[in-house]
């Protein structure tokens, strides 16, 4: 499984996700880290009943109960926005922070292990992702966006791509994310 496109989502639920993350990117700009889609419908498994949630991380500079506020209230608008209220209850949200996640790796959490292993990456911006981007340093061979490499769960080789590089001169912003050790999350 390497992109959105092969998660265990309806058309529904893709429209969304994919609507949420744009919500997501209006709102927050670059206080916005990443939005993956995770669990069992990011490994591609069928849902097991109706009640099967989607499970999808969103990594914020602010997770406070205020920065919880408007990460849901960003779901519910593009949720209106669809018509699609009745989907969006199946949204398993959880809002954290670049540095909740270094620190749950370094704690070598099961749960973010099993995060790392499934996750996709969900695009911000309505133009594809680069599937690609060169990194600046002699360590890295590049970035990866769009979902894990054999089993691994690193779509993103060497840190997070702002959860897919937005706009013009996408190469660039990546290897400037990628340059940036302080935000970089792996």
């Amino acid at each position: 499984m390497s992109t959105l496109a092969d998660a265990a989502l309806t058309a529904d639920e893709r429209a969304l996700l994919e609507r949420f993350a744009r919500e997501l990117e209006q709102r927050l700009g670059d206080a916005l880290h990443a939005v993956w889609l995770f669990g069992a419908r990011a490994r591609g498994d069928t849902p097991l009943g109706e009640d099967s949630d989607v499970d999808v991380l969103v990594l914020v500079d602010d997770a406070s109960w205020e920065g919880k506020r408007v990460v849901r209230e960003a779901l519910d608008a593009a949720a209106r926005e669809l018509g699609l209220a009745a989907v969006a209850w199946s949204f398993s949200v959880h809002v954290n922070t670049p540095e909740w996640l270094a620190e749950r790796r370094a704690l070598r959490s099961f749960f973010v292990a099993e995060v790392d292993r499934d996750k996709l990456v969900v695009p911000v911006a309505d133009e594809p992702s680069l599937s690609r981007v060169p990194c600046g340093g002699a360590a890295a061979s590049g970035c990866r966006v769009g979902g894990g490499g054999e089993g691994t769960g690193d779509s993103l080789e060497h840190g997070l791509l702002r959860d897919a590089v937005r706009g013009a001169g996408r190469a660039e912003r990546a290897r400037d994310v990628c340059e940036d050790p302080p935000r970089l999350v792996r």
